[in-house]
């Protein structure tokens, strides 16, 4: 995902819209035991994309 936003040259729309499938697959399943990080920081990538995007928005 990230180098797609390199590839479009760090444009947000094109970025979504070729990551979006991406996206929903990295999104935590309720029971999923390979999410369990007790004891660790650890920023789930869907947050990380949203928090890019949103830096996005600002320049």
């Amino acid at each position: 995902m990230l180098l797609t936003l390199f590839k479009n040259n760090f444009q947000k729309t094109k970025t979504q819209k070729q990551t979006a499938v991406s996206l929903e697959k990295l999104k935590p399943v309720a029971g999923n035991k390979f999410f369990n990080t007790e004891g660790l920081e650890v920023i789930p990538y869907e947050k990380l994309w949203a928090a890019i995007s949103e830096k996005l928005k600002r320049h």
